[in-house]
């Protein structure tokens, strides 16, 4: 999966440069800068960018917010963050009826921009998990998801997920080869999974019993490679009589 691409609007030539050098060693992709809404809707009507970085103050007769109304009727997944001078209420209730990922002030916060590029991420992310399981005419074995690795997405076959774990505040995707991050509650993964893909074992822990190599009858817990998943008591029968034995 490519990385994500991005747009500025900016009249300001400083914080046009500011925010494309932002992107670049944040390692998402650049793909255009304009300064007025006319050449700005051309250029996304034709680039197709995934989510843009919009002055609200721009040259021309039509600002940012107007600009992000007609473009949104083009492409309704279009995922925007203001970054403006304007903080006055009005300015702000126009912005906000665009449901923005964020509206940030001027002058530019280079890590606030940066966290809320990792929010814009995550959103991305979770709406792919949305959308890729809600199908379910199709086995889960055919269908993949596209989750968070850096600032790109990454296509992942459902059937590769071996367990999900929860830490902190996110859940832990894990496959064979990476972990994956999503800002999400187990709860909410377990029901937009589709059934039977993921037995719950803990109340951290979601696992493809399929992987298991060993159950260590000891200390109640699961070996997945390297990985040890303890499982609680309230679920070691449904995992033991999973299990094929002689």
């Amino acid at each position: 999966m490519p990385k994500l691409k991005a747009f500025i609007v900016e009249d300001e030539p400083l914080y046009a440069d500011q925010l494309e050098i932002l992107l670049k060693q944040a390692g998402y992709w650049h793909i255009g800068t304009a300064d007025n809404a006319t050449e700005a809707y051309e250029m996304v009507s034709a680039v197709r960018p995934d989510f843009m970085l919009v002055d609200v103050n721009i040259k021309g007769d039509i600002d940012g917010i107007e600009l992000v109304n007609k473009l949104l009727r083009i492409d309704p997944e279009l995922l925007i963050i203001f970054v403006t001078s304007y903080q006055d209420e009005r300015t702000f209730k126009r912005a906000s009826k665009t449901a923005p990922v964020a509206f940030l002030p001027k002058p530019i916060d280079e890590e606030q921009i940066l966290r809320t590029l990792e929010l814009l991420v995550n959103k991305i992310a979770i709406k792919s998990v949305d959308q890729d399981t809600t199908d379910s005419s199709e086995s889960f074995t055919d269908r993949s998801v596209f989750l968070k690795s850096n600032h790109a997405l990454k296509k992942v076959r459902l059937a590769d997920i071996q367990f999900i774990e929860v830490k902190n505040r996110d859940c832990l995707i894990y496959s064979e080869s990476h972990i994956y991050t999503i800002r999400r509650s187990l709860v909410e993964l377990e029901d937009k999974l589709p059934e039977g893909l993921l037995s719950k074992v803990h109340r951290s822990f979601l696992v493809n019993l399929s992987f298991m190599d060993s159950y260590d009858t000891l200390k109640n817990r699961i070996l997945i490679g390297a990985h040890e998943i303890p499982v609680s008591k309230a679920y070691k029968n449904e995992v033991l009589s999973s299990l094929e034995m002689l």
